[in-house]
C-alpha cells in the first residue's frame, strides 16, 4: 500500500490513510504471486497501516507452503502502529518502522523541478511549490522522528538476505530509484505508481534491462503498476552491471573535482543510493563536495561536449559519464577537442552493441575514436576494479573506463601486474595521496 502523496494537512505522515491497492488487478496479482511462487523472503516498502497490498501479501503467503517471511516497512508512526497491531498474530510478518533509505538518497529540489518540466505526470496537476513542500515534509519527518534511515540495508544485513524473492516498491513518492538500487537482483519486483516520479525511472530502467522481463502491467489503473521477473540466475555477474561503475567512481572522483554526467536517464533518477542503481548524478554531487562541480548534461548538449565545456568555462573534466546508447560515437566525436588535449581524465561509458548497430556503428568504432586520442579502454569489473585493457566488446552490455595519458588514480583500483602490460600502461610515480601517475606507450628507461 502506498504512502500516498501528501495532501493539505500540515503533518500528512501522522495520518492513517485508506488503502489504494485494494481488490483491484494489482491486488490480485500480488495475491497470486504470494500464494503460488516459491518464495522465502518478501519485502513491502510502504506498508502503511496494512489494509491494502499488505493484506494481499499476507493472505497469499498464509497459503504458501514454503513458509516465507514478509518484511513490512513503514516510516509513519501512526500507520506503523496500526500495521504492527493488525498482524501481531502472524509470526511470519516482520514489521519495521524505518525510512527505507537515508535522507541523502532523496532527490534535490532541482531534480523534482526538472522532472516536472520534462514529464507530464500527475505531479504537474499540483503547483510546484506544493510538490516541493511534500518533499521537504518527507525529509523533515525522517530527520525529526529519529527512525532508522537504512531500513532495506538493515533488513538484508540482520537477516542475511542477498536478494529478496518478491519486492514491492510503493513507499515515498521520492525514493523509488534509490530503493530499486537497494533491492536490484530480487527475483520479482513490483512497482506501483509507474507513471509518477516514484517509479517512472524504475519502470523505464527495468523495461530495457536484459536481466528482467515484464511479467504484468496496467498503466491506466490509478497511476499504473508493473511487475518484472528476473531472467538470470542469482549468482549471475550480469546482476552487477551497475555496481561496478558506482564502486569505481568513488575511487576516481574526489572533493573539488569537476564531474559531468551525460545520460538520457539522468533527469528521471532520484537521488541516490550508493549501491546498485539509484541516482548517479547525486552520487557525483556528494563526491565532489561544495568545492567541486557536478553537472548533469542533457543528451542534446552531450553530443557536443566541446561546446558545453567552452560555455561552462571548463578547461578540464576529471570524470565524465556518457550513457547515450546508440549516440555514443556521436558524443565522442563531439568531444574530440577535449579528448585530443587529454582534458577528460576518466571517461566511463557502457557499450550495447545492438544499440550501436541501430545507428550504423559498432564497438570497434568506439574504441577507435578513443585510441585516436591516446585513450586506453578497460572493462570495469562487477566489484568496481579496472580490468586489463580491452578493445573488444561482444556482450549484450558492458561497462568501460577510458583513461587519459597522465591521469592519476588510487593504486587500489587495479592490479598492476594484470593491467600494465610492459609496453602499454606505465606507472610513472605515486602521488602524495597514494594514487598512481600513469602513462601509455613504451616504458621509459
Amino acid at each position: 500500500m502506498a504512502n500516498q502523496l501528501p495532501g493539505q494537512s500540515q503533518n500528512p505522515l501522522d495520518q492513517v490513510i485508506p488503502p489504494e491497492i485494494f481488490h483491484d488487478a494489482f491486488y490480485k496479482t500480488i495475491l497470486d504471486l504470494a500464494r503460488s511462487e516459491q518464495v522465502q523472503t518478501v519485502l513491502e516498502i510502504g506498508s502503511s497501516s496494512g489494509g491494502g497490498s499488505t493484506d494481499a501479501f499476507v493472505r497469499g503467503l498464509r497459503e504458501n507452503p514454503g513458509n516465507p517471511r514478509l518484511f513490512c516497512m513503514e516510516v509513519s508512526g501512526p500507520r506503523f502502529h496500526a500495521l504492527a497491531q493488525r498482524y501481531a498474530g502472524d509470526a511470519f510478518v516482520h514489521c519495521m518502522r524505518a525510512s527505507s533509505v537515508p535522507v541523502s538518497a532523496f532527490p534535490t529540489e532541482q531534480q523534482i523541478v526538472d522532472f516536472c518540466n520534462l514529464f507530464p505526470t500527475v505531479l504537474r496537476t499540483y503547483p510546484i511549490e506544493q510538490v516541493l513542500g511534500w518533499l521537504r515534509t518527507d525529509i523533515n519527518y525522517v530527520r525529526s522522528e529519529g527512525v532508522p534511515d537504512d531500513g532495506i540495508a538493515r533488513i538484508k544485513r540482520e537477516h542475511k538476505i542477498r536478494y529478496f524473492d518478491l519486492v514491492l516498491i510503493d513507499g515515498s513518492e521520492f525514493t523509488g530509484a534509490a530503493e530499486l538500487g537497494e533491492v536490484y537482483g530480487a527475483r520479482v519486483i513490483l512497482l506501483d505508481d509507474v507513471t509518477g516520479y516514484k517509479n517512472l525511472h524504475n519502470y523505464r530502467r527495468l523495461i530495457k534491462d536484459p536481466n528482467y522481463v515484464l511479467y504484468a502491467e496496467n498503466l491506466t489503473l490509478r497511476n499504473g503498476f508493473a511487475v518484472f521477473e528476473r531472467t538470470v540466475a542469482e549468482d549471475s555477474a550480469a546482476l552487477h552491471f551497475d555496481s561496478g561503475p558506482r564502486t569505481l567512481v568513488r575511487s576516481l572522483v574526489h572533493p573539488g573535482a569537476v564531474a559531468v554526467d551525460v545520460s538520457a536517464a539522468a533527469a528521471l533518477e532520484g537521488a541516490g543510493d550508493p549501491g546498485d542503481g539509484g541516482d548517479f548524478p547525486a552520487l557525483l554531487t556528494s563526491l565532489v563536495g561544495p568545492s567541486g562541480r557536478a553537472m548533469t548534461v542533457a543528451p542534446a548538449d552531450g553530443l557536443s561536449l566541446d561546446a558545453f565545456a567552452r560555455a561552462q568555462g571548463l578547461s578540464r573534466i576529471n570524470f565524465a559519464r556518457l550513457e547515450l546508447g546508440a549516440d555514443l560515437c556521436n558524443a565522442l566525436e563531439g568531444a574530440s577537442g577535449l579528448l585530443a588535449a587529454g582534458q577528460v581524465d576518466f571517461l566511463q561509458f557502457s557499450i550495447a552493441a545492438a544499440l550501436l548497430a541501430s545507428a550504423g556503428r559498432s564497438p570497434t568504432d568506439v574504441f577507435a575514436l578513443l585510441a585516436r586520442h591516446g585513450y586506453r579502454t578497460h572493462l570495469i569489473t562487477p566489484d568496481g576494479k579496472i580490468a586489463p585493457e580491452s578493445s573488444v566488446s561482444t556482450a549484450l552490455y558492458e561497462n568501460f573506463i577510458a583513461i587519459s595519458p597522465g591521469a592519476q588514480f588510487p593504486s587500489a583500483v587495479f592490479d598492476t601486474a594484470a593491467i600494465a602490460p610492459p609496453r602499454q600502461l606505465n606507472v610513472e610515480g605515486i602521488t602524495p595521496g597514494g594514487g598512481y601517475v600513469i602513462s601509455f606507450g613504451p616504458r621509459r628507461p
